[in-house]
């Protein structure tokens, strides 16, 4: 059964509901390029575009927030410091050119000989050297995300990504971005950033590795970020879109409606009004309704 739109009846009456689409906000904002006016969130929807911005240049400075375990190797058990150190450490501090072909009670034998001295040495460079930080920063450059949500009435959203009801939401058929490629995951949000046994990961000396726990940081955010409802869409970055992001081609409109705030300018209007009938997707209205503290979304008045 679909979920349906609390407080946007007129969406529910078109068979609207937060199951079967997706809604984005979008600012209106006209930009001067090149002696021409552009509005690129128009753009977006006259060309069958979304944008993709990468993680760094988004206004959340916490977004991707995931760290390493600082404490891993002290709660390593004597065998699990044996299993990293032959994985990882071994071959920087044995003298030996040809360790490997020893056998593993040789091997072993030589650690528990020089165990503190080892211990030492692994703690000093995992202290040292956080390649864990250093793999985050260079995520947050290389992933971009849309950011879409099961909310279209959000009077949050509707303040501060449509900059006071001058902007709009686009209505998203969930089925035909599956068609184009774009699948839409929900966020998860927790009390704190996400802890990560990053030494375990990379060498798998405790568990065996598991890449979704690393496709789940991009997905991840603060519980104080909940009121969103965030879905996202992701895509990696290569060349001269790292660090700044990139559109991605719809194979069709994949829009069922457009929601116009109450303070979209006539310009916008205009181009929205004209794109409906040439895209074939309905136009609904959005208002701050001040008696009773909500955004009120209605049938576009003709």
């Amino acid at each position: 059964m679909d979920e349906k739109l609390n407080g946007t009846c007129v969406l529910n009456k078109w068979s609207i509901s937060s199951d079967t689409h997706a809604f984005r906000y979008r600012p209106d904002i006209w930009k001067e390029f090149s002696g021409q006016m552009r509005n690129f969130s128009i753009e977006e929807i006259s060309n069958s575009l979304i944008w993709h911005a990468a993680i760094g240049s988004l206004n959340d400075p916490f977004e991707v927030y995931a760290k390493s375990n600082r404490n891993e190797l002290k709660e390593l058990t004597q065998d699990e410091w044996f299993k990293l150190w032959v994985k990882c450490f071994a071959q920087h501090t044995l003298p030996y050119p040809y360790w490997r072909i020893f056998s593993s009670g040789t091997v072993r034998e030589i650690f528990q000989d020089n165990i503190l001295a080892e211990k030492e040495f692994m703690l000093r460079r995992f202290k040292e050297h956080d390649f864990f930080g250093e793999f985050i920063k260079e995520f947050r450059d290389t992933v971009a995300i849309a950011s879409f949500t099961k909310k279209p009435d959000s009077r949050l959203m509707w303040g501060y990504y449509c900059n006071g009801m001058n902007g709009f939401c686009i209505i998203y058929n969930k089925e035909r971005l599956i068609n184009s490629c774009i699948r839409l995951d929900e966020v998860e949000y927790g009390d704190a950033g996400l802890e990560i046994n990053a030494m375990d990961h990379a060498y798998s000396y405790r568990t065996k590795r598991d890449d979704t726990l690393l496709i789940k940081i991009p997905k991840f955010k603060h519980k104080e970020w909940h009121h969103e409802s965030e879905l996202r869409s992701l895509c990696l970055l290569e060349g001269g879109d790292v660090g700044l992001g990139k559109t991605l081609q719809l194979n069709e409109c994949c829009i069922d409606g457009v929601i116009i705030g109450s303070k979209v300018c006539t310009a916008t209007k205009a181009q929205l009004l004209e794109l409906s009938g040439k895209l074939n997707f309905r136009l609904y209205y959005a208002k701050a309704n001040l008696e009773k503290f909500a955004v009120d979304i209605s049938d576009y008045p003709k």
